[in-house]
């Protein structure tokens, strides 16, 4: 396969027009009329007639005149031009054929990604630039480089930038790519930062994609590059499963023995054909035979083929599917994964898919186990139409499996760029750094949430975060990007910023949500349905989805909120027997190893109860990353009001209300009072459950510890913009302690900063004002070189190890030798040693290492050697 650089020789004008050539949708050609009068369609026949007419008449002047051709002359220039033969067409290259060969597969040619990516993300920096108002001079010249990554042949392990001698193609191609996003630009110092991705692609015009074991080993080395440099792995699947084949030499050789009654009895090699075949290399069991009949030759049975060296025929294949199986499944565990499926994904190639989570799935690219035309033959008729049937967007989509779903590969480059803004551009297993991103659209923290539900009204939950119209939701204006928008639809999950700060977001839908089962064609009884779903009620198939989004955001080092609105867990027999259940204890699950702040917020004339409040609860944590909040209209309990008044509240209660608040029914008589009592009952009713409503007010969460604080939903994007810097500064402080031994677990570092701050402000519970917090962070960060040491926990936790000094100079010695070049460490140790406590301690150090030096000096010189040994 060629290399990255030959896709990027490309012109700015070709690039433009191969661009246009990934979209997939037809396009309307002319100005054509259906004709709504009848003069229309009478005059239509004479009138393509006379086009046509005029067309042929303009085809015609542009030929030579016969009498210009028959009559010998002096030729000019032009008419020497003119009268040139034509030539041949020109020779299609290799890697045209290859460009036509993935297009007639409805996907792109594996080195054209690169090129695709960068006329993405420059036309991401052009519409950059124009909204924030910048000069286009702002662009950099190279907004995106893709080095290709080989194989290295000496180990089989190790990927290397140059291509090594000897080496083999295959179907899997690596690069190192380097990305300088717009959000990432600086326009007060005119600069951009970069990312760096390695991406994985199958190149789908060799061996159509298949994996063998080349294509495993490549794809192993590049999985642990990525978690080696701890970027994204981005993964572009188009692929027809693991390979298969038959050896080639021996299919050319072997002959056939049939027995008197013309059945078959063996395979057998001649002499001379199972020699060539060792001379070649092929390894197969045989069995020496020497024929009776005939002319008596012997013959080589053949028992079982292995094949060449350099073929890959079977199980080693399946063997190296489950290798890349297994670092898929790593990657997912250590860095963020994604999948691109811009062309047919079969077998292992559709597991790595859903192995990897993250999916962007084209139109035309469907994800299958097994190809429609097998299942028929199978079934014995054709059941199945195609393969997107079986596995295209409408039943990836809804099952879950896919998360975007794109028209063309345009638009799944666009989808894999915006999901990359969100990730931060290293990841590290215990810190949370999300990088503060650029938008073209300008939207200060400082302001009001303006767009207010109203009770008892259903409402969009998109509206609280991204707003509608000129009413402004909670996060940045233009950054909400929704994923698994088609599967379990009463719950709403994607990304979006806080001031810039990229988040993972989970909302509830409040209105009634409709659930599709499709029939299957290969079961006639079969029938389509639509299982209705109730707002505000975590179902099977939403809780497993709250789950799957928890774990995303977390592998991902994204902050999350959970703008929780629910009644409680749906229990009627089909959900238990679809297991919600089990769905609802992975959110359990998955909140209890959240290492990122998460918020957990239950939005105005909102509701948490039940169980649908226990699998949120911050207590479930524990990192010490989850704080709960609540709006002053929202409710908290274990049951809506009117239920609780059902079981305590009942008639009797009612009754002696109504004539404890009317002391004038005393004086009726039985009949008159029961009369009384029994009109005036629908309206105690509702006092009973006013009561019970006053019981799951913002009054008593926070009163009784369940709620942190009580957060305005017009102030909220201000308040939680602010909580969300201290909580990323809080962590980073406790994760440092971590590192330094001075703790053992973030949880134990959290406690120990609420501590010392409770010893300084004893009358501000932490949390509640976050300025001071962040104010005292920052100043304790910068005064202490070891963070808190003297605070004593309450209870006390077990004694912290501080670092011994062996410990300390290895850790010197190893952020020592990141400075590159002596000058880069003459200028880190000039730095160190402007503190004076650093200086004196130095000073000192040097002192006794002179001392040192001249004991050691003395016991292993002579008198001569001393005398004669330098200075």
């Amino acid at each position: 396969p060629e290399s990255s650089e030959d896709v990027v020789l490309t012109t700015p004008s070709k690039l433009t027009e191969n661009t246009n050539d990934f979209s997939s949708g037809p396009k309307d050609k002319g100005n054509g009329s259906n004709g709504t009068n009848n003069n229309h369609n009478s005059n239509l026949a004479p009138r393509t007639l006379l086009r046509t007419l005029s067309k042929l008449e303009a085809l015609r002047n542009l030929l030579p005149s016969r009498d210009k051709m028959e009559t010998p002359g002096p030729e000019t220039s032009d008419e020497i031009e003119e009268s040139l033969p034509l030539g041949p067409y020109p020779m299609v290259s290799s890697k045209q054929l290859k460009r036509l060969q993935a297009r007639s597969l409805k996907t792109v040619y594996v080195h054209d990604w690169p090129l695709l990516l960068e006329t993405v993300l420059r036309n991401q920096w052009e519409k950059h630039a124009s909204g924030r108002g910048f000069s286009w001079k702002c662009i950099p010249k190279e907004v995106l480089r893709a080095k290709e990554l080989f194989l290295d042949a000496s180990d089989g392990k190790t990927l290397c930038e140059k291509r090594p001698l000897g080496h083999i193609p295959c179907g899997m191609i690596v690069w190192l790519v380097t990305i300088v996003p717009p959000t990432y630009y600086d326009s007060d110092t005119d600069t951009a930062g970069i990312r760096r991705i390695v991406m994985v692609a199958n190149d789908i015009a060799f061996q159509s994609g298949s994996f063998a074991v080349p294509e495993d080993d490549v794809f192993s080395a590049a999985s642990e590059l990525a978690r080696r440099l701890r970027v994204p792995f981005v993964y572009i699947s188009a692929n027809s499963g693991a390979r298969l084949g038959l050896s080639v030499e021996v299919k050319k050789r072997f002959r056939v023995a049939l027995s008197e009654t013309n059945e078959l009895e063996y395979l057998y090699l001649l002499p001379e054909d199972y020699e060539e075949l060792m001379r070649l290399g092929v390894r197969l069991s045989v069995e020496p035979r020497q024929e009776k009949d005939g002319n008596g030759e012997t013959r080589y049975v053949i028992r079982g083929i292995v094949g060449a060296p350099d073929e890959y025929l079977g199980v080693e294949n399946l063997r190296g599917s489950g290798l890349v199986a297994g670092q898929m499944s790593k990657n997912y565990s250590e860095v963020p994964t994604i999948s691109v499926v811009t062309g047919r994904s079969v077998g292992i190639g559709a597991y790595l898919n859903r192995i990897g989570r993250r999916v962007i799935q084209t139109d035309d690219a469907p994800l299958i186990l097994t190809g429609a035309g097998a299942l028929n033959r199978l079934l014995g008729k054709e059941v199945y139409s195609d393969n997107g049937q079986l596995g295209g967007k409408r039943i990836m989509v809804p099952n879950g499996v896919t998360h975007w779903c794109t028209k063309n590969n345009y638009s799944s480059a666009e989808a894999l760029l915006c999901w990359l803004n969100y990730v931060p551009p290293t990841v590290d297993p215990l810190r949370c750094c999300p990088r503060v991103l650029a938008l073209p659209n300008y939207d200060p923290v400082d302001r009001d949430v303006t767009f207010m539900p109203k009770g008892g009204e259903a409402y969009d939950p998109r509206h609280l975060v991204c707003g509608v119209g000129d009413r402004l939701g909670l996060f940045d204006r233009g950054s909400w990007t929704e994923s698994l928008e088609g599967w379990a639809k009463s719950v709403v999950t994607g990304r979006a910023t806080l001031g810039g700060i990229p988040c993972g977001i989970i909302l509830v839908e409040t209105r009634m949500t409709r659930k599709h089962d499709p029939a299957d064609p290969a079961d006639p009884t079969s029938a389509s349905s639509f299982i209705p779903q109730a707002g505000q009620v975590w179902f099977p198939d939403s809780a497993r989805k709250t789950a799957d989004a928890l774990d995303d955001f977390h592998h991902e080092r994204l902050p999350c909120f959970i703008l929780a609105n629910w009644r409680g867990f749906s229990g009627g027999m089909r959900d238990m027997f679809d297991e919600v259940l089990k769905f609802g204890a992975s959110i359990v699950d998955n909140v209890r190893v959240y290492n990122c702040p998460l918020f957990i917020y239950i939005p105005p004339c909102g509701e948490l109860r039940g169980g649908a409040w226990v699998v949120v609860d911050p207590s479930i944590n524990h990192n010490g990353v989850v704080e709960m909040y609540c709006d002053p209209t929202s409710r908290g309990g274990v049951m809506e009001a009117s239920g609780v008044v059902e079981i305590k509240f009942r008639e009797n209660d009612v009754r002696e209300l109504i004539r404890r608040s009317n002391p004038h029914l005393a004086a009726l008589d039985h009949q008159r009072l029961r009369d009384e009592e029994n009109r005036l009952l629908p309206l105690y009713r509702d006092v009973a459950i006013r009561f019970a409503d006053l019981h799951d007010t913002h009054f008593r969460m926070q009163a009784t510890g369940a709620v942190r604080g009580v957060v305005p939903w017009k102030d909220s994007r201000r308040l939680f913009h602010a909580k969300l810097q201290r909580k990323l500064k809080e962590l980073s402080v406790a994760v440092s302690m971590v590192e330094a031994k001075e703790v053992g677990s973030i949880s134990e570092g959290v406690r120990k900063i609420e501590a010392a701050f409770a010893q300084d402000h004893p009358d501000i519970p932490w949390g509640t004002n976050d300025a001071l917090h962040m104010q005292w962070l920052t100043e304790k960060v910068e005064l202490n070189g070891v963070f808190l040491s003297g605070v004593s926990l309450l209870p006390p936790s077990p004694a912290i190890s501080l670092p011994s000094p062996l410990t300390a100079v290895e850790e010197v010695t190893r952020l020592t030798a990141q400075c590159q070049g002596t000058d880069a460490l003459e200028n880190c140790f000039e730095s160190l040693f402007e503190d004076e406590n650093m200086l004196k301690a130095a000073m000192g150090a040097m002192q006794r290492i002179r001392d040192r030096a001249e004991k050691v000096g003395k016991l292993t010189f002579t008198e001569a050697e001393m005398a004669s040994k330098p200075e």
